[in-house]
Order: structure tokens, then C-alpha cells, then sequence
């Protein structure tokens, strides 16, 4: 049996004991988004049978969908088993948008140029009966008088060399890197020298072309990392990874950078045989999975990631379609929950050097922190991103035309606002957090979250009496009422605010320091950049600080990586600042459920 994708026109395998969802998977960049992996608890791999017969609807789509979408031929792909050939094609609107990364501008105007390859143009004296130095002697001869000592040649570029250096009339571009000759082009191309940056994201992968002469940032592009269907959060792509996906994983991963690293070469004009260099940043589970090494064991105690620093990699080994001798280079870790990209993060925000104590929060779907006070770095992990990203709330989506994004309590009723003014197709985490703060400063809410409900003025109480009504039918994308639960304010929301909080508090108590001491509390990624200061200090996701002392860095990692492509020191000091970062573990920190549960609440107090 197969599975007709339209429009695609892709005919895909399907053997009658798969669900559709774990069919497509099978092909990188097919499948629907599935935030739980597939188990039929988020609603979000949603697919439309335009024909052939198909298992009947399951308890959980019945729950999950509408009467109305079932009616239409809407289903869960991980519901749904195929009887006979079928045709199928996404529900429109499910697919998740990642253009507002792009939207994070990288401050490169300071950034240190000094790339580990150089290119070298080489106008070589033909030989003669007289001059009979062989070709590739001769043109180590030309680089040595340019200053550039080479030990090594790349074998792939032996074969060719007597024919290419002829037919160039003697007039080549050479390409180093560590004293190596790794590439040679007819003609002066060393003007066209590129470097290619990832921000490998669990939600979302981030691309930046720079070039590398010039520091100049030529294009950049992001999109959803494809692997989030099979599975929204790090645990379980962990345990698809260790029960036999992993080189499903993997492959889907370097299909996603590949598909970016085109995008860029479209936008730019510049040819892969141009771009010699590659870094990606990334959590340690994103890392493992791109490098195909099983993560699982990075992800339970004693959390030891397989390897901390990544050797030097030739990017064709990986499959990463740059220059046939491009390298891939990947910076260091510092445990099994706090990767590269936060290596990144403190070496954008200059965690190395001398400063007034200062608190990173990298709010991804993994909430990575850390906390510089008197010359010591300590960094820490909380699982706190998902909800935030949409994943375990009800109506919960990422920053994408129509999402909820803010909340404004006006006249006693609660009015949306959703980004680009679309009809709200769901919520994201910052208009999660505006809509808890509307309610807690309306005095809606109680300490734990919960909905005052005899309080809730008329109409604001959802038709079903489940939650809270964001959207009536008429103004929504689907005309179905968009409603947030009590499970995802008094459950999910606390649960993640808690988290972060604990986390905080755990790092401030390692580090002996009053919270009223912290000089900036610095917010990077999307979500930070997005997120309104206000809304995180009235629901206590932060330290009360001054709101003028708190703020969004965009995406740090992002320029982090960038800033390591372009530099070799900054690829020295990213491996001291890897070394010198104390980690907390808080799964094994004393007392840590008594603190979480100090933080189960929406509620700020000591707000000044």
C-alpha cells in the first residue's frame, strides 16, 4: 500500500500495520508536526483523507478533533492506519512557522575576522626544459613567497591538479587551512570565500552565510527543525532515537540543514564549492543526533554526554553539501542538558570577562541558564521550554501568523491580539504569559493558578465551561471557539514557571547571591525577544528586578556561532568558556522539590 501525498505528488510506502504519521516520518520533511511524538495527546499532526479507506476515528481523535473536522475527513496521523492506497494532504495551518528567528538581527559590525582557511589567488610560471619543478612543488613555492608555509595536500585534489593548472593558463586560487592545501579553482576566485553558521535548535534550526573576508552577514534564513515529528521534547526524540530512529533522526536533521544551506545559496547567489567552512551550535541532544551518536545516555543518570570537545569533521562526512573539503567544526559542551549553544550564549554576552553579576536565560523548548557573579560562571538546565513553544498546551502553537501573542484586559473582557492580525489559529508562549498576567492582575487567578471561576465576568468562561475563551467561532481560523484550559494555566504554565524559577534560585544559592544583587537579567532567544518584561514579572517567571533591568538579546547563540565560523581565537575562547562553566545539576540538588514547590505558583509578591 502507499500514501499519495498532494500537492507534493510523493508516493510513500506504507505497510498496513503503520500509522500514516510513522510512515511519512520515514521521509525527511514530509510528516505533519507530532509534539508528542506520535502517542495522540497534542492534536497536532493533523492530515486530510481526500481518498481510500482508513481505520476508524480512535478515542483520542475523537477527543482531539472536532465534529465538524472528523465530518470533513480530518485526521490524527498517528491515529491513523491506512485499509488501501490513500490519498492524504496536510491540514492547512498545521504547519509550523519559524520566520520570526529571521527576524533577530545579528550585531556583526564588531565581530573579529580571522577565518582558519584563507584563499590565495597564484599567477604561476609556466615550467620549461629549464624550470622542471613539478606542479605541485611549484605552486607551494608561489604560496611560500606569499607568506603561506603548506605541509599537506588534500588528496582529492591530486588527480586533477596536472590538467586543471593547464587548462588555467597557470593562474589558480589556492585554499588553506591548517597549513594544508585543501582546494584549488581556476582564476581569482579569493573574493569568494563563505562560511556557513547553524543554530540547531530542538524547535527550531537557524542558518546564517557570511563572508568570511569581510565579516559581512550575506544571508540568513531559519525553519522548523524537522524532527519535531517525532516528538516535541528532548525525552522523547531521546527514546525514538535509542529504540531504532536514530539514523532516521539523524538523516532528518541533515536534510533540514541542507534545505537551509540552499535556501541561502538561492538568496545570496553564491556557489556550495565557495563555502569552505561550517559550524553548528546546538544542544547536547541536537548535537548527538546530528552526529548520529545515541543520545539516550546523556539523558538519565548521570546525564554523561558520549563526548564533551567534537573533533575537526569533514562536512561531506556528514553529508553537508558545502565545498567538497569543506570542515564542520562544532564547538564544546558543558554537560548532558547544557550544550554548544549555550557556550554560544556566554560567549555573545561576554561571560568570560569582568562584569556586574549577570543572569542568561536561553528560554528554548530545553531553558538553559547561567549566572555570571565575580569571575565564576555557573550554568543549569530545566525542562520548562515545551509549553512554551505550544507543546502541552491545548491550543498551544509556535510565533506564526495567527497566534495569540498578546493579551489586553480591557472593559472586563479580554481581547487578543494575534501576530500579523490573522484569525487566531492558536497561542504562543508569550501570549500564553499575557494572557495568566491579564488574569492575575484582574484578580482572576489564585496563587496556584486557578481560575477564580464565580469571579469570571459573563462571556469570558468558554461555551463548554472548560477554560477560558481567547476567540469566539467567527474569529477564528477554523470557526471553532479557541479555548485555553484550567490544565493549561494551573498545570502546564505553573509547572513551567516553576522550573525556571527553581532554577534561578538554585544558581543565585550557589553563588551566594541575593537575587536584589543581579545588575541585568539578559533573555536570548525568539521566545525572550518576544516575550513583554511586564507579563513575566506579574506571573513571577522572573527575579522582581526593575523591568529596566531585564531585556531580550535576540538570538545570542545564533551570533555566538557566527562569531565562531569567523574567528579561530573565538573558537579558542568558546573552549575555555566550556571549561571554566560550573555546572548544577538540578535533578540531584538538595532540596530541589522543596524549592519547585515553592514555585508552584502564578502569583509575584515581592514585586517592589
Amino acid at each position: 500500500m502507499f500514501i499519495l501525498l498532494e500537492p507534493q505528488k510523493r508516493k510513500i510506502p506504507c505497510a498496513p500495520e503503520l500509522s500514516l504519521l510513522a510512515a511519512l516520518q520515514r521521509r525527511p520533511n514530509l510528516a505533519p508536526p507530532s509534539l508528542c511524538g506520535g502517542e495522540g495527546s497534542c492534536g497536532k499532526c493533523k492530515i486530510k483523507i481526500l481518498a481510500g479507506g482508513v481505520s476508524e476515528p480512535s478515542q483520542a481523535e475523537q477527543q482531539l478533533l472536532t465534529p465538524t473536522e472528523l465530518v470533513d475527513g480530518v485526521r490524527l496521523a498517528c491515529q491513523t492506519f491506512p485499509r488501501e492506497t490513500v490519498t492524504i494532504s496536510l491540514v492547512e495551518g498545521n504547519a509550523l512557522s519559524a520566520e520570526y528567528k529571521t527576524r533577530l538581527a545579528l550585531a556583526l559590525d564588531n565581530a573579529v575576522v580571522e577565518p582558519v582557511s584563507t584563499k590565495k589567488y597564484l599567477q604561476l610560471t609556466p615550467p620549461a626544459i629549464d624550470d622542471q619543478v613539478a606542479d605541485l612543488e611549484r605552486i607551494y613555492h608561489a604560496l611560500k613567497e606569499q607568506g603561506l608555509a603548506v605541509d599537506d595536500t588534500a588528496p582529492g585534489l591530486l588527480p586533477a591538479l596536472p590538467r586543471l593548472v593547464r587548462s588555467a593558463d597557470w593562474q589558480l586560487t589556492a585554499t588553506l587551512r591548517d597549513r594544508c592545501l585543501v582546494d584549488l579553482e581556476a582564476g581569482d576566485s579569493s573574493g569568494k570565500h563563505y562560511g556557513v553558521a547553524f543554530d540547531l535548535g530542538t524547535t527550531t534550526m537557524a542558518a546564517y552565510l557570511v563572508d568570511l573576508a569581510t565579516g559581512r552577514l550575506l544571508a540568513q534564513t531559519a525553519r522548523t527543525n524537522p524532527q519535531v515529528t517525532f516528538g516535541e521534547d528532548l525525552m522523547t526524540r531521546l527514546d525514538r532515537a535509542h529504540q531504532g530512529d536514530l539514523a532516521t533522526l539523524q538523516q532528518t536533521a541533515v536534510a533540514g540543514l541542507n534545505e537551509l544551506l540552499a535556501r541561502l545559496l538561492a538568496d545570496s547567489g553564491v556557489q556550495a564549492r565557495h563555502v569552505q567552512e561550517a559550524t553548528v551550535v546546538g544542544n547536547t541532544c541536537m548535537q548527538s543526533l546530528l552526529l548520529g551518536i545515541d543520545p539516550y545516555y546523556a539523558g538519565v543518570a548521570p546525564f554523561v554526554p558520549a563526548l564533551q570537545v567534537v573533533p575537526e569533521l569533514p562536512a561531506a562526512w556528514l553529508g553537508l553539501q558545502i565545498a567538497a573539503e569543506g570542515r564542520l567544526h562544532l564547538p564544546p559542551l558543558i554537560a548532558g542538558f547544557v550544550g554548544s549553544d549555550a557556550v554560544a550564549d556566554l560567549l555573545t554576552l561576554d561571560f568570560d570577562q569582568p562584569q556586574p553579576p549577570h543572569l542568561l536565560l536561553d528560554l528554548g523548548t530545553n531553558a538553559e541558564m547561567a549566572l555570571s557573579v565575580e569571575g565564576r560562571v555557573l550554568a543549569c538546565s530545566a525542562a520548562a521550554g515545551p509549553a512554551f513553544e505550544g507543546a502541552r498546551i491545548s491550543c498551544g502553537m509556535r510565533a506564526a501568523p495567527g497566534a495569540i501573542d498578546r493579551a489586553v484586559w480591557d472593559h472586563d473582557r479580554l481581547r487578543c491580539h494575534t501576530i500579523d492580525d490573522q484569525p487566531a489559529r492558536g497561542i504562543a508562549g508569550s501570549g500564553l504569559i499575557s494572557v495568566a498576567a491579564v488574569l492575575q492582575r484582574a484578580g482572576l487567578l489564585n496563587r496556584r493558578g486557578g481560575l477564580r471561576r464565580r469571579e469570571l465576568p459573563e462571556g469570558l468562561q468558554s461555551p463548554d465551561g472548560q477554560g477560558i475563551l481567547l476567540a469566539a467561532a467567527e474569529q477564528t481560523a477554523n470557526g471553532e471557539p479557541l479555548v485555553l484550559t484550567w490544565k493549561d494555566l494551573g498545570e502546564e504554565l505553573v509547572i513551567a514557571r516553576a522550573a525556571i524559577r527553581s532554577g534561578i534560585e538554585i544558581l543565585l544559592a550557589e553563588a551566594r547571591l541575593p537575587w536584589q544583587e543581579l545588575a541585568r537579567i539578559s533573555i536570548a532567544g525568539a521566545f525572550g525577544s518576544f516575550l513583554d518584561i511586564d507579563d513575566a514579572l506579574a506571573i513571577g517567571l522572573l527575579p522582581p528586578l526593575p523591568a529596566e533591568q531585564i531585556g531580550g538579546v535576540g538570538n545570542a547563540a545564533g551570533l555566538g556561532a557566527v562569531k565562531i565560523l569567523l574567528a579561530a581565537g573565538q573558537r579558542r575562547r568558546a573552549r575555555r568558556l566550556a571549561r571554566q562553566t560550573s555546572h548544577v545539576e538540578l535533578s540531584g540538588y538538595p532540596g530541589f522539590n522543596r524549592v519547585f514547590a515553592r514555585h508552584m505558583t502564578l502569583a509575584n509578591k515581592t514585586r517592589p
